[in-house]
């Protein structure tokens, strides 16, 4: 009962998306328009053309091949072809989750349950992402290797190119492990990427270094917004813890002021009332008598 309420409540947000501009699927359908051309791999023309076409500003910090992949989703109205693109990263997710339990040997049911009550599972189908995608491969490449599909494993793995950093350790994996087979199918994977690469970015062969180009600027824009983000509250609050002792020292500077107009200044505690003329007495102002000899 408790992971179906949590599955609900994981897919409650779906409902407000739309009117939040489909979250980060603009990058990809940004991206899938300028496919074919070398704007794709260029960052100011991606939020150029997410800014010209009232989308979320969204930068697309993929590998060109990726685009080819929603070119088709490009042609559709956006709105369209975001409800289609979560639709189909629901189907991927629960392809995974059942292959994933064949290999885990986890009851289907169960697997499924506590697959849709998973928040972060939810998050990557209705914010417009394709970690279903990744999840599935990763799946397909465990179940290669467990059932000795070098053919299955080394394409799952070169597919799943499109996220580098995912696929970097598993090649090294496959090294270490000898599967040599399964690592000349990846490599070979990984060459068609860069063709494919080529062919979106209308004809660029050194699409891979203006690709680094843009996840270089894309990380120091998202680590500078991520700090201003972390810092700024504690900024705005020593700001303010500061002002406010200015204020407290200011306000003790005045009333010291108005006391010494009014007279009302203490004498020093280290001046006890004697005699007049004596020692630590003062002889009489305009503001305050002559001490008297007690």
């Amino acid at each position: 009962m408790w992971l179906v309420a949590a599955a609900l409540a994981a897919y409650l947000p779906l409902l407000g998306i739309p009117l939040r501009g489909w979250l980060d699927f603009s990058a990809f359908y940004a991206a899938g328009s300028l496919a074919f051309t070398p704007g794709v791999m260029d960052l100011a023309a991606v939020v150029r053309w997410q800014a010209e076409s009232g989308l979320p500003i969204t930068p697309f910090p993929y590998p060109a091949t990726v685009a080819l992949a929603y070119a088709p989703l490009a042609l559709l109205p956006y709105g369209v072809a975001a409800a289609l693109h979560v639709a189909i990263m629901f189907g991927v997710l629960l392809l995974a989750v059942r292959l994933g339990a064949d290999l885990l040997g986890i009851p289907q049911r169960w697997a499924m349950l506590g697959t849709l009550a998973w928040a972060p599972a939810a998050a990557g189908v209705i914010s417009g992402q394709n970690t279903p995608l990744a999840l599935l491969l990763v799946t397909l490449a465990a179940t290669g290797l467990v059932r000795v599909r070098s053919g299955l494993t080394g394409l799952a793995i070169g597919i799943l190119a499109y996220k580098p950093q995912l696929v970097a350790p598993q090649l090294g994996f496959l090294a270490l492990r000898g599967r040599w087979l399964a690592l000349l199918v990846a490599l070979g994977a990984i060459g068609v990427h860069y063709a494919l690469g080529v062919v979106a970015t209308g004809g660029d062969t050194g699409w891979p270094a203006r690709w680094l180009a843009t996840i270089s600027q894309y990380t120091a824009a998202d680590h500078l917004a991520k700090w201003l983000a972390v810092r700024e509250p504690a900024v705005r609050r020593h700001a303010r813890r500061a002002n406010a002792g200015h204020r407290r020292r200011d306000a003790g500077w005045l009333d010291r002021r108005r006391r010494h107009r009014r007279g009302l200044h203490p004498r020093p505690a280290s001046a006890p009332a004697t005699a007049s003329g004596g020692p630590g007495c003062r002889g009489g102002t305009r503001h305050q008598p002559p001490c008297v000899g007690l």
